[in-house]
């Protein structure tokens, strides 16, 4: 579970894992991770699904590559958790560590998949998922522009490019990682887009 400071992780963690957020939703200052059983009904032949994940709850506060140096190599699947409801003002910060996250070679080279789950739908306030999902795209693609030159004037790496050179970025242009977006609401317990996710990466 990774996303920018605020966007609800620890409560999303809670919930899959107790079925409520009643140890509070205080910002994590360390990971959080358990193995724990995820129900769903991935599959599609309307049946529940049950299965054993190994989830681990990132914090959103540091510099969001350094974690995902520590857990990559076992990945299966991230869920990239967004506040929907403070997506415009955090829109760049936001980015910033979705193309740390999609550059970062061990995710490239083991082809993990990425959900943007847009939390906080049910507020008339929410972005809707579409407008979240092209909004990061033009805001990568600025970044990447800006990262490009830092990377020829400095000499050093800013992590494996991503996107189709020559055209602006789009998630779908994304070879190695498969990127779908969704809206869910941690408080209302409206998580089945992320449980099946999380189902149809665990073996």
């Amino acid at each position: 579970l990774c996303g920018a400071c605020g966007a609800g992780k620890t409560s999303l963690y809670q919930m899959l894992r107790l079925g409520s957020t009643c140890e509070g939703s205080v910002t994590s200052m360390a990971e959080n991770e358990a193995r724990f059983i995820v129900e769903g009904k991935a599959g599609g032949k309307g049946g529940i699904v049950a299965k054993q994940a190994h989830v681990v709850d990132l914090p959103g506060h540091p510099r969001l590559r350094a974690k995902v140096d520590k857990y990559a190599t076992g990945a299966r699947g991230v869920v990239f958790l967004v506040d929907a409801v403070d997506f415009t003002q955090q829109r760049r910060a936001v980015a910033e560590q979705l193309l740390d996250l999609l550059s970062h070679p061990t995710v490239q080279r083991r082809r993990v998949p990425v959900l943007l789950a847009c939390n906080k739908s049910e507020k008339i306030a929410a972005s809707p998922v579409d407008f979240v999902r092209k909004r990061l795209e033009k805001e990568i693609e600025l970044l990447r522009a800006t990262r490009g030159t830092l990377q020829e004037t400095s000499g050093g790496s800013v992590g494996a490019p991503i996107g189709r050179d020559g055209e602006e970025f789009q998630f779908a242009h994304l070879a190695r990682n498969k990127v779908t977006a969704a809206a869910v609401s941690v408080s209302d317990d409206d998580l089945g887009a992320i449980k099946d996710f999380i189902l149809k990466v665990v073996l």
